[in-house]
């Protein structure tokens, strides 16, 4: 007979023992979100498309791209407050959406991101079509009326180490 596996059995947790994963949010193939940006600044990571899903790049750590011909695709995240749901989320742009939103700029977004307001779609109806991320032109969110500033690296770590990338 097998051996039994040590398995925590417990009852149901109390709220503040549980900390739901976030969820990624690219642009959506049809229609489009509005997102009041949470992060400082735009977090960028190489990654693969790999099984089906984004996958970090971990190269020169063993990474599955290694003595392979697959490609790198630069991905950025931002903690983001979505609307009008109300739901705190990972936004996902790509390099092109970053660079014409000038998400680094300076002169556009004096001191941070945060509080901006942000929408987000496709060009075509697709999930192939390319990532528009535009900061919308109204004024910044107070500070103190938002939640708190999602760690980006740390939320994708438990992410991608969940699903075994």
């Amino acid at each position: 007979m097998p051996k039994p596996l040590p398995i925590a059995w417990a009852g149901i947790p109390a709220a503040d023992e549980v900390k739901p994963m976030l969820l990624i949010v690219p642009a959506p193939s049809e229609g489009q979100v509005e997102l009041v940006l949470l992060s400082r600044e735009l977090v960028g990571v190489w990654t693969h498309w790999l099984h089906g899903r984004t996958q970090p790049c971990t190269a020169p750590h063993g990474c599955a791209c290694e003595g392979f011909e697959i490609s790198r695709r630069w991905k950025g995240y931002l903690g983001a407050y979505l609307l009008p749901a109300g739901q705190i989320v990972l936004a996902e742009i790509t390099w092109i959406a970053a660079n014409k939103a000038r998400l680094g700029s300076i002169e556009r977004h004096p001191g941070d991101l945060r509080g901006l307001t942000a929408r987000m779609r496709r060009h075509r109806r697709a999930s192939g079509g390319g990532c528009v991320f535009e900061i919308l032109d109204r004024d910044r969110y107070p500070d103190a009326r938002l939640p708190g500033e999602p760690d980006v690296r740390a939320e994708l770590q438990r992410i991608w180490n969940s699903k075994g990338g």
